[in-house]
């Protein structure tokens, strides 16, 4: 039985629940949701989208159903992956599917900017992998857009709609992923379980080491905060330590493990002050009251930071929070210099008065993913490898995602790296893909091929070369840039950093970065 064959039997199977469920004897039958003609949001061809328990559409997309259609932004890349995914879905075609899994919402901890951008760059990986050789010129690949919800929290109902997709159409791999929550570590247990791979884009928690069958094109936490760490370590001595613990953002989790240790492996190191906030509801509490708590736990601390003017800040927690305590440092540390370090949810930092005025006096660094101007300086191997990657990209992202702006617009959409991210998550997925098959490539011959990836298969990301193995999820010696939010909101590239690889492992890898500065 083909694949094809299965979907079809699938989505007869629901259309019965449903003819029964119309006739008013659905209940008890099948998957509840089914039973409800109402909690169907779109179910055609690719699309699989139905409602979750918040009563909001999760699933996967063609582009045929708007996840946000209020927003412009977002309603033009969707038009134009809907665009290429009809060219390549034409009947009769060979083509292997791809997910591109986001927490969709106006409202969550992912800014709808960040999860624009980064459909941004993984459509314009599409269109040039269609048009150009990654691996080889076949299978091409369609682009779909799948969303698990506000924080994650429908991550079920998508993953149940992809598993189907996988199960009766062409889809062999699961992308994206955006924001380290335990929602999404539940997702891509759910989806690797089932023996979909999963390469993700910007999740960067310590959580996500050793999933079998996950890789990312990101450094994560512990690679991160070292980088940060050797910047500032030199300028200071002392430390003051934010961080948010909620115990279900793997993201703050992790990255504050790595602050406290990290910092104070320095010699003559030393913590001053731990502050810390909670955006967990407790028992018996709101979403609300969570975060009014949050926010005056937050308030509290900007006169100890005030008051010492010594310490580094190290912040462990979501570019939201951190938009707070800047603005509280703007009105209540006007004028004292600052400096902050985070991590790369930065870029969901909401932008507002308060953070403007602050950032005139307060110094925010941060370990970014990616950034335009990493590969400006250095000849060295793998800064020579990036500098040809990025252009690549560039061209490609100037020529298709962003062919009706400026130049000025086009340069501030890949600021922040999210559409390098994306793009690369793309660019390792296809390129595992066509390895796997040029005609017609399977989710477990994608998952077999991913560790591969690797020696002279290595991917040349525009965000840097990208090395996997079989021993665990992250790429080896991946590049990591030091950033530098500034108060006119543009982002300054500062220094770039090769995290030194595991003795024995990926060889290669080791050597391209061996000569870096």
């Amino acid at each position: 039985m083909t694949r094809m064959t299965k979907r079809k039997r699938w989505a007869i199977a629901v259309a019965t629940v449903l003819g029964v469920a119309a006739l008013g004897g659905g209940a008890g039958v099948g998957v509840h949701y089914w039973s409800d003609l109402n909690a169907t949001c779109r179910n055609s061809g690719a699309t699989i989208v139905t409602k979750g328990r918040d009563g909001k559409c999760a699933g996967v997309t063609d582009g045929s159903f708007n996840f946000l259609p209020g927003n412009a932004a977002f309603t033009s890349v969707i038009r134009k992956i809907q665009a290429e995914d009809q060219r390549v879905a034409r009947p009769g075609n060979l083509y292997a599917s791809v997910a591109y899994l986001l927490p969709v919402s106006p409202s969550g901890v992912e800014k709808v900017q960040v999860m624009t951008e980064q459909l941004e760059g993984a459509y314009t990986e599409q269109m040039y992998a269609n048009r150009n050789s990654v691996a080889g010129h076949n299978p091409p690949v369609q682009l779909l857009i799948a969303s698990d919800g506000d924080q994650g929290t429908d991550w079920t109902t998508a993953v149940r709609n992809i598993e189907h997709e996988a199960a009766g159409q062409h889809l062999v791999a699961v992308a994206g992923l955006g924001v380290s929550l335990d929602s999404t570590t539940d997702a891509v247990r759910r989806l690797t379980h089932a023996g979909i791979p999963v390469v993700g884009s910007t999740v960067t928690s310590d959580d996500y080491d050793h999933i079998n069958g996950m890789f990312r094109v990101s450094s994560n936490n512990k690679a991160d905060v070292a980088a940060v760490l050797q910047y500032v370590a030199p300028t200071f001595r002392s430390a003051i330590v934010i961080n948010d613990t909620n115990p279900h953002d793997s993201y703050d989790k992790t990255l504050v493990q790595e602050f406290g240790p990290g910092f104070t492996s320095f010699a003559r190191h030393s913590l001053e002050n731990t502050f810390r906030y909670n955006t967990n509801a407790g028992p018996g509490e709101s979403g609300s009251a969570a975060l009014e708590n949050a926010t005056n736990a937050i308030d509290g601390i900007p006169d100890t930071i005030c008051a010492d003017k010594g310490s580094v800040v190290l912040f462990a927690g979501r570019g939201k929070e951190l938009a707070q305590l800047l603005g509280d440092l703007a009105s209540r540390c006007e004028n004292q210099p600052i400096t902050i370090v985070s991590g790369d949810d930065v870029t969901n930092m909401p932008w507002s008065r308060g953070v403007q005025r602050a950032l005139h006096h307060v110094t925010l660094y941060y370990a970014g993913a990616a950034n335009p101007y990493e590969w400006d300086t250095g000849s060295c191997p793998a800064i020579a490898s990036g500098r040809q990657a990025f252009q690549t990209f560039n061209s490609s992202f100037t020529r298709f995602a962003a062919a009706h702006e400026s130049p000025a617009a086009a340069e501030a959409m890949i600021a922040d790296g999210d559409a390098i991210m994306g793009y690369d998550a793309m660019l390792t997925t296809t390129s595992a893909i066509r390895r796997a098959s040029a005609t017609d490539p399977t989710a477990a011959g994608v998952m077999a091929q991913l560790p591969t990836l690797q020696g002279a298969h290595t991917v040349q990301g525009a965000s840097g070369f990208i090395a996997l193995s079989s021993s665990g999820t992250n790429p080896s010696s991946k590049a990591i840039p030091i950033l530098q939010y500034q108060a006119d909101s543009s982002i300054t590239f500062r220094k770039l950093y090769w995290p030194t690889a595991p003795e024995g492992e990926l060889g290669q890898a080791a050597d391209l970065t061996r000569t870096c500065p």
